[in-house]
């Protein structure tokens, strides 16, 4: 398959740009001027808002270069089998109690996700779900981990392709959409869209 359209991503993030990379997507990475505002909004709507918006302030740039590219967005939450949106630890005390909070139990992984073509005037935005049991960690491993310091900067405190990895049982649904980004069902609309072509 050929790929026809520049693709912009909009994030920083150096696991969407591997899965992208590992695919053989040719990508070029630009860092959204969004600031992710708080939003009292349902875990699955914020994801969405997010991403759009990290799209759309790329494509609201208007560069000479980027007239024909798509532009990308991705925006990945945690929620606790509570209902508890898991944003990044604050610091190791709430790593701390975000990971007693998930230990045993069954939590889902939201990537919100929003493709802008300014060109022909489309846009798609969805949320792909993937469940993740984590098995019960013990006191002793919870202290371990913190003291690793991998939970840092993580939604939810972990990363399921590190260290973390040891504790989760099972998953139910997309793994690289835990990893961040669901290739998968952004590669299917490229393709709808004809980014990619035999």
């Amino acid at each position: 398959m050929q790929q026809s359209r520049k693709i912009i991503l909009a994030s920083e993030s150096p696991r969407r740009r591997e899965i992208l990379a590992t695919a053989g997507i040719d990508f070029e990475v630009a860092i959204s001027p969004y600031d992710e505002p708080p939003l009292a909004l349902p875990a699955h709507e914020i994801a969405k808002t997010h991403a759009y918006k990290k799209a759309e302030s790329l494509a609201l740039e208007l560069r000479p270069e980027w007239r024909d590219a798509i532009f990308i967005g991705v925006d990945t939450i945690v929620v606790a089998a509570n209902g508890e949106i898991l944003y990044k630890p604050l610091d190791r005390n709430d790593a701390e109690r975000m990971l007693k909070l998930q230990s045993n139990s069954t939590v889902t992984v939201l990537s919100g996700f929003a493709l802008i073509d300014k060109a022909n005037s489309r846009e798609y935005i969805d949320v792909e779900a993937t469940e993740v049991f984590v098995a019960e960690i013990s006191a002793q491993e919870i202290a371990w981990y913190l003291d690793t310091g991998e939970w840092e900067g993580k939604s939810g405190g972990f990363a399921i392709q590190g260290l973390a990895s040891r504790f989760f049982s099972g998953v139910h649904g997309d793994l690289l959409n835990v990893v961040g980004l669901p290739l998968n069902r952004l590669y299917q609309i490229l393709k709808s869209w004809q980014v990619f072509v035999a």
